[in-house]
């Protein structure tokens, strides 16, 4: 399947997005924001995406993380 995130804005969780391994997945993350994700142990992250077909990010802003990744 597919997964589009548009103007959307993800504070404050432990993962904003997370994502399993599945190589027909495709998502896009556009015009969206993210931040103060993660809970601070290095494990959670603003957005942690598996093993996919393909990953798009387009005018999205990402900052503030707590210890993980903002993109992993």
């Amino acid at each position: 399947g597919s997964l589009t995130v548009r103007r959307c804005a993800f504070f404050d969780n432990e993962n904003g997005i997370l994502t399993r391994d599945d190589k027909a997945l495709a998502v896009a993350i556009e015009d969206s924001e993210f931040a103060r994700n993660g809970a601070g142990d290095g494990l959670s992250h603003g957005v942690y995406v598996g093993a996919i077909a393909k990953l798009t990010i387009r005018g999205s802003y990402f900052h503030s993380g707590k210890v993980g990744h903002l993109i992993k």
